[in-house]
């Protein structure tokens, strides 16, 4: 069907691969400028839905996406793209279809990324603002920034890295007393990475004192 023309209320649909436009008859050559941009600037999109709209006031300023070398301007604010040609202004819709990873259920700020259940879900990646988790970002070593609801998108800004000493974990509070280095167990009052200095306490005395983290499941209480 590719290349196919075909009336439709007095305007035009193309089908090009995967990308469905529907578009009035005026608009075709901006409207395929525009597929192709996006599809050079957002490789990762699997699909495309691109409508023709009437003139839609952008809620922030507009971003500049591409400039072509027929002096064609594209810009966009959400999912709202705008391409201005020969002093013609056009306004489409855009859907980018993407298989992303979502929530299949709450979870809890910190919960790590590998006992986090999800599922894989076509979503628009322009209608939720942000950018999608990335598949190497789905390790032990990562965990959710804050809470996520079932259906929510996970994305690459509501992840971090797991510390290297969490909150009540076990440490070995190490200090060298000249050629002596005297060890004793603790715990972890704070979360931490290394040269951090935490708040620990002794279980031998239960003392609360500051140990500066040397590794994992290590600190130096001599600072």
């Amino acid at each position: 069907m590719s290349g196919e023309k075909q009336s439709l209320f007095a305007g035009v649909i193309l089908t090009l691969g995967m990308v469905l436009i529907t578009v009035p008859a005026r608009a075709v050559d901006e409207a395929s400028r525009l597929r192709e941009v996006l599809h050079t600037q957002y490789p990762e999109v699997e699909s495309w839905e691109i409508t023709t709209t009437r003139s839609i006031r952008a809620k922030r300023l507009l971003e500049p996406v591409a400039r072509t070398s027929n002096d064609v301007s594209i810009s966009h604010d959400g999912n709202l793209f705008v391409v201005q040609s020969n002093g013609i202004v056009n306004h489409y819709i855009v859907k980018a279809n993407k298989h992303v990873r979502v929530a299949g259920a709450f979870a809890k700020k910190g919960t790590a990324l590998n006992s986090l259940k999800v599922s894989l879900e076509v979503r628009d990646v322009f209608a939720f603002g942000c950018d999608p988790s990335d598949k190497s970002a789905w390790t032990e070593k990562m965990r959710l920034r804050k809470d996520v609801h079932r259906g929510e998108v996970i994305c690459s800004n509501n992840l971090e890295q797991v510390p290297l000493v969490s909150k009540y974990a076990s440490l070995l509070l190490q200090c060298n007393k000249g050629d002596v280095i005297v060890s004793v167990p603790a715990e972890a009052l704070e979360e931490g990475d290394l040269g951090d200095a935490i708040k620990v306490r002794r279980h031998s005395s239960r003392a609360v004192t500051v140990a500066k983290i040397t590794g994992s499941g290590e600190a130096n209480a001599c600072i």
